[in-house]
């Protein structure tokens, strides 16, 4: 991976990149098992400030940058080789033929607008259904896919991650932008994706929840999509987007603690 401040694209693509702001190292050979013997030829590109002590298979390239994780995300984004994206966390675990699955919905759709989301399992539970909606419970509302498989160049097209976010929902405000742009998601039948609910991913997850997501990212989103209870047409203010220049190296936008 290049060093300084501008972003080279790669070659050689695969057909699907699975991409995340991931420093769980110690996650990442199942999250790769999981799907290692999918059909499909993939990537997974993880993005972050802790290194892995050990060699990756071919297949999982790690960009280093200690910038905040909703720019991780975009980064990855961008660097990705595969026509297709799905965003990944370093805690999932996709259950046998999932990604394969997957790709089957999005390819008999025949439409490049096409969201493909899989169900999310947690603790058992398939909580994909209610809570990962625009207005969680309320099913009349846009979906907010799982680990949603869509067309790259879609998600150019809407501008990418807005800058202003931290470290969690900048890829739902995404969602809402490529609905807009005419995207239809669809939940794949037999596509299931476990999340861990306890131990070192899940007390991650919340403390980025608690320190970023609840008190400033959900009260962004929140501002942009909804008003006085209900979904807005249009998204209440411009996008604001990472500009390429410094991408890896200095954080955009407001920090945290990045």
């Amino acid at each position: 991976m290049p060093q300084g401040c501008h972003i080279l694209l790669m070659n050689n693509k695969p057909e699907i990149s699975l991409v995340g702001s991931a420093i769980r190292t110690d996650l990442w050979m199942r999250l790769h098992e999981s799907v290692a013997y999918s059909d499909v030829p993939f990537e997974i590109v993880l993005v972050g400030h802790v290194s892995p002590g050990f060699t990756l298979p071919a297949n999982i390239r790690h960009i280093y940058s200690t910038v905040k994780p909703a720019q991780c995300l975009e980064i990855g984004i961008r660097l990705a080789k595969g026509r297709l994206i799905m965003v990944v966390e370093d805690g999932n675990i996709f259950r046998d033929g999932t990604l394969d699955r997957m790709y089957e919905c999005y390819m008999n759709k025949k439409d490049s607008k096409s969201i493909i989301s899989a169900s999310c399992m947690v603790g058992g539970d398939d909580i994909s259904r209610t809570i990962g909606r625009l207005l969680p419970g309320n099913i009349e509302s846009p979906i907010m896919p799982y680990c949603g498989l869509l067309a790259r160049d879609m998600w150019v097209s809407a501008g990418g991650i807005d800058r202003h976010f931290i470290a969690l929902y900048g890829d739902c405000d995404m969602m809402m932008r490529m609905y807009q742009l005419g995207a239809r998601c669809e939940f794949c039948e037999g596509a299931i994706i476990e999340e861990a609910h306890n131990g070192p991913t899940i007390i991650h997850k919340n403390r980025l929840l608690l320190e970023y997501g609840q008190p400033y990212d959900k009260p962004l989103f929140d501002s942009l999509w909804i008003a006085e209870g209900k979904v807005r047409v249009e998204r209440a203010v411009p996008v604001d987007p990472f500009d390429d220049s410094c991408i890896l190296t200095s954080t955009q936008g407001e920090k945290g603690r990045w």
